[in-house]
């Protein structure tokens, strides 16, 4: 976590989202590996994952919750009270900046830092919900090649129940949904709100972690800080949610685990399902995000044995 400067810009204050960084991406992609490394900037603090937004921007959503009460019919009420009072979706947006304003500000409460940075992979469900409510937020986008998301769910997904077993990987709607919807609405969100979102590439990170933290820093307007590489040795919150598994273990980027699904992926359980898995992304979609089709296709069809899997930092 940032410890801040004493560089006298006083309390913290959120504004139109000024003083927040967003950070999504799949699970399993690499995000606290880029969270730990941007909050060990003196002017950066963060806390594991928050996922607050999620509930309040989905209040408007006609898909995607389900509640006890009935999420259709609070869907309803809400925006008839705001036609009531005369006042549009902007009021609800208000009113989600106040909320946020009570949480982060207690979160910066007696701190010097100018940033909250809330890693919150999920929010790739929320981007343009983010974008229209916090409009000087920044948003950052880390992408990662899917076929080493896909092999890091399979070895670490949910504890041991899950290791390199697809058929109970189908059983698991969230990260099915990450694995499928994902991809899709991070590369819309990188299409059609460039000016808003700043993509970060997982193998460009750890093969080149100062420039890519240069490249960051001058985004937020941010002095680089050398020190900010070498994240093990800052001190970082724990909790229950982040990668117990990948950053921790190391105290900077390493490119080691960056090619380990190739192994992982060929062994005869698991090739079928990730050769799927890639047809069904699509070679646009690939090739969107960063990726060569038939280079991810080449290497899932190679020559291989069952390797141990260890894969990437989540």
């Amino acid at each position: 976590m940032g410890g801040g400067d004493g560089s006298g810009r006083g309390p913290w204050r959120l504004g139109r989202g000024e003083g927040l960084i967003f950070l999504a991406g799949l699970p399993r992609s690499g995000t606290t590996l880029l969270q730990r490394l941007l909050g060990s900037h003196s002017q950066v603090h963060t806390l594991t994952e928050p996922w607050l937004m999620l509930h309040p921007l989905y209040a408007l959503r006609e898909r995607g919750i389900a509640t006890d009460y009935g999420a259709p019919l609070a869907r309803a009420a809400l925006r008839e009270f705001l036609g009531q009072v005369g006042r549009d979706e902007e009021l609800y947006r208000e009113a989600v900046r106040a909320l946020a304003a009570v949480l982060y500000g207690a979160a910066m409460a007696g701190r010097g830092e100018r940033y909250f940075l809330d890693k919150t992979p999920r929010y790739y469900h929320v981007l343009p919900e983010l974008a229209r409510t916090f409009p000087g937020a920044r948003i950052l986008v880390l992408l990662r090649n899917p076929l080493a998301v896909l092999s890091s769910m399979l070895a670490r997904g949910f504890g041991e129940g899950l290791r390199d077993r697809p058929e109970v990987l189908r059983q698991e709607p969230f990260m099915m949904t990450d694995l499928r919807r994902g991809p899709r609405l991070l590369a819309r969100a990188l299409e059609t709100m460039p000016e808003r979102c700043l993509a970060v590439r997982y193998e460009t990170l750890v093969e080149d972690p100062e420039g890519e933290l240069r490249r960051l820093c001058s985004w937020l307007g941010l002095a680089y800080e050398p020190a900010m590489v070498t994240y093990g040795r800052h001190r970082h919150a724990r909790g229950r949610f982040g990668d117990p598994f990948g950053a921790p273990a190391y105290d900077r980027p390493v490119t080691a685990p960056r090619d380990r699904w190739r192994e992982h992926l060929r062994q005869p359980r698991l090739r079928p399902f990730a050769l799927a898995y890639l047809r069904e992304l699509g070679p646009g979609l690939l090739r969107c995000l960063g990726y060569d089709p038939e280079e991810l296709e080449a290497a899932l069809e190679g020559d291989g044995g069952a390797g141990a899997s260890d894969p990437a930092e989540g």
